[in-house]
């Protein structure tokens, strides 16, 4: 054999260990993978072994109507069983509703004020509180004392506050302890100071990085390639001349063993849509609903940020991982594929 020969074999060596660099686990739903979970459990891990890559394939189905699947696996070999549904509330002791939530008696509301028309009436301005969820829509509970409180109109921007829950419900509370302001989501310029990583909701580039708000670019392959492990961005802060530096991890894609990506940059037209979408939604009905329920996102919105904020885990995933990941397991399946098999399986 000449040179040539074993030139092209080493290339070809070489191309082959960096396709087979990573070792990602594989999460699908039960059937598309001719595995059948078993009746009583909803994770089930199978090992695999391509040359010398070792990962899991890891099988996801729903439970029963009765039953639920927990949200966080377990670990990396271990299965996890279906947990039956906690009994749902006896009416002798119902649970107490917010403003405009219907009711029976009084103490079906957590203001204590059934109205004749069967709905519970929240506290208004100066009534006695202990808590956001006694007062009207639109109101807030501020703390006098320790242990007492007063109904009083949610702030606006500019004011002071305690908590988001003080502010409209377009806005949070930001600023150092003791100096806190009400401020829109979303809407802080780069280069903006704020003071925790959640802070990033008032960027309105959804990002924070050294408690100020930036704006990132991605400078590295989307899809980590090789050996990369790392994804380098970079971000302006107008006190220096060049651009900033930092790292992000590679992260797995959950439908390939042998593919990691960057996550996503704020430059990503994606990111900007779902950005859009938060302003759409803290702009539109939310200002009409009670203080604790502003941020019960939408179903379509819940997925939008999974798929975008947490992006690459959710890059190529099937349904089952999608529902498992944001907590969907917990929901009923009244009728469909994954019942119907689970109860095939069992008669067999």
């Amino acid at each position: 054999m000449n040179s040539k020969f074993f030139s092209n074999l080493i290339i070809l060596s070489i191309s082959i260990s960096a396709v087979f660099t990573y070792n990602c686990d594989v999460y699908r739903c039960a059937s598309t993978n001719n595995y059948y979970v078993h009746p009583n459990a909803c994770v089930e891990f199978h090992k695999n072994e391509l040359a010398n890559i070792k990962y899991y394939e890891i099988d996801i189905t729903h439970c029963n109507s009765r039953q639920y699947c927990p949200n966080q696996l377990a670990g990396n070999e271990y299965s996890l069983g279906c947990y039956d549904k906690p009994p749902v509330d006896d009416r002798k002791e119902p649970t107490k509703g917010i403003d405009k939530d219907k009711c029976d008696r009084d103490i079906d509301c957590k203001s204590g004020n059934c109205t004749a028309n069967k709905l519970c009436e929240g506290k208004d301005t100066g009534k006695p509180c202990l808590s956001h969820n006694e007062c009207k829509i639109g109101f807030y509970c501020k703390m006098v004392t320790v242990d007492s409180g007063q109904c009083q109109p949610q702030e606006v921007e500019g004011n002071a506050c305690a908590s988001d829950l003080d502010c409209l419900n377009n806005m949070g509370c930001l600023g150092e302890s003791g100096k806190k302001i009400c401020v829109k989501y979303y809407s802080l310029k780069d280069n903006t100071k704020v003071y925790a990583p959640e802070d990033r909701r008032f960027c309105l580039s959804n990002f924070e990085r050294d408690n100020f708000c930036v704006s990132t670019k991605l400078i590295s392959n989307e899809e980590c390639i090789g050996s990369q492990t790392d994804c380098e961005y970079t971000y302006l802060n107008p006190s220096l001349p060049d651009p900033v530096k930092f790292i992000q991890k590679c992260q797995c894609s959950p439908a390939r063993y042998d593919k990691m990506y960057c996550p996503m940059s704020t430059e990503n037209p994606k990111w900007k849509e779902m950005v859009t979408a938060y302003n759409s939604y803290y702009n539109g009905d939310v200002l009409k609903r009670h203080t604790i329920l502003r941020n019960f996102f939408t179903n379509d919105l819940r997925l939008k940020q999974f798929e975008i904020e947490k992006y690459p885990k959710f890059k190529d995933a099937d349904k089952c991982y999608k529902d498992f990941m944001m907590g969907g397991f917990y929901q009923s399946l009244k009728l469909g594929l994954f019942v119907i098999l689970s109860l095939a399986i069992f008669l067999l």
